[in-house]
């Protein structure tokens, strides 16, 4: 199972689009803040995307990467002279100059000297190897693959030593990745097999915008916390298999990634993804939850399920945030009890009881009176889990709990 890249021509066209937004950061808000300013910024972006358009299918496939980036930099050069030029506004300018610094910095010629990318099959292990031109995706899944292996390290008692490799590819497709009702036209899915896991980033062929920009990492966060070890001690995760209904999966661990993302610290990133963070959180709160939204008249046709899950996570960390000293203390044992449980030996179908018996049996509020079906021995099969972290245990137990019965 090797890395798979994106084809040359599409590279093109996403990396003229990732300078941009990247440039764009340090001046988005001064240049709002002048006159026409937000009009500017429209006039500008569809420019950079009708233009890095027109110059694929006016170029040959061969011409490296860096070539096409500065044969597109001085076709667009007239237009954004002009744009300026309508309200002098220096902020815009000074965006411009730095797009433009930003492409002369991709030269394929340094990346790999003796053998530049031309859109053959050799590509492939050149991105992979410190690529250049993609090095914005390599940061953020190395980033998002490091805090998966330490989270799971810390949190879960029975992550094995023997860790299924993780690999990285990114492919394109001419529809939606997903039906999330989200202007967002990226999205991601793990492939297993051979005792290693391929996270895949997946990308419209004609949309990247400001949303898919910052959207990268809450979906290869969600990929590699959700499914990268999902059931892996179960015929080492070789014939498990997620599907986009599936509650546990898709709400309860998707729960788990973003509330790792939302909690990170400018100090967890490195220092190329730093200036980013609070939009890459905004992005995330706005995916998660349109995830689940199913009231929307365009939601999801696995918006319920994902509900479900997402709820009966947040009952869960609840009950532990009763029965624990501190919120971090409960948020470790949240983790660690979701990610034993993710890595464990439970089928598809274990996975959903889970998910019905929490959401059953735990209340949604603490503020209010127990729900009259409320069990009082859960707390002493969650209170017992607390001190032995035996997730098997503890699942075969709340199984045998009659709800109705106290």
């Amino acid at each position: 199972m090797e890395e798979e890249h994106v084809s040359l021509d599409f590279r093109k066209f996403l990396i003229a689009h990732v300078l941009y937004y990247k440039a764009l950061q340090k001046y988005h808000l001064d240049v709002l803040l002048e006159k026409n300013g937000g009009e500017s910024l429209v006039a500008i972006e569809d420019l950079i995307h009708s233009a890095s358009n027109l110059q694929l299918n006016a170029e040959s496939d061969s011409i490296p990467l860096s070539t096409f980036l500065s044969d597109f930099v001085d076709g667009i050069t007239p237009t954004t002279n002009y744009i300026y030029s309508l309200n002098r506004n220096k902020k815009l300018n000074q965006l411009i100059d730095d797009y433009t610094e930003s492409t002369k910095k991709i030269r394929c010629s340094e990346c790999h000297p003796n053998s530049i990318c031309m859109g053959s099959e050799d590509d492939h292990w050149k991105v992979a190897n410190d690529g250049a031109c993609m090095q914005y995706f390599l940061d953020i899944f190395n980033t998002a693959n490091i805090w998966a292996k330490e989270l799971y390290q810390k949190h879960s008692n029975d992550f094995p030593d023997n860790l299924p490799g993780l690999v990285f590819s990114t492919y394109f497709c001419r529809y939606k990745p997903h039906d999330i009702p989200i202007e967002c036209f990226i999205g991601g899915a793990t492939k297993y097999g051979d005792h290693r896991s391929k996270i895949k980033l997946i990308f419209n062929n004609k949309q990247f915008s400001r949303n898919c920009f910052f959207a990268v990492p809450y979906v290869l966060l969600h990929e590699c916390i959700a499914h990268a070890y999902s059931a892996i001690l179960l015929n080492n995760g070789s014939e498990y298999c997620t599907e986009p209904n599936d509650p546990f999966d898709e709400g309860w661990m998707d729960f788990c990634a973003f509330t790792i993302l939302n909690n990170s610290k400018k100090s967890h990133w490195p220092n190329s993804l730093k200036e980013f963070m609070n939009d890459y959180k905004k992005m995330g709160q706005k995916f998660h939850m349109s995830r689940s939204d199913y009231l929307n008249k365009n939601s999801s046709k696995f918006a319920i399920q994902i509900a479900l899950g997402i709820r009966a996570a947040k009952k869960t960390f609840n009950y532990f945030k009763q029965i624990s000293d501190s919120d971090d203390e409960a948020l470790s044992y949240f983790f660690g009890f979701s990610f034993d449980f993710n890595i464990g030996e439970f089928s598809r179908e274990d996975r959903r009881s889970l998910v019905t018996m929490c959401d059953n049996q735990l209340p949604e509020s603490w503020d209010q009176p127990l729900p009259s079906y409320y069990n009082s021995n859960v707390y002493e099969i969650f209170k017992n889990y607390q001190e032995t972290k035996d997730i098997i245990t503890f699942f075969h137990r709340l199984k045998s709990i009659d709800i109705h019965k106290n």
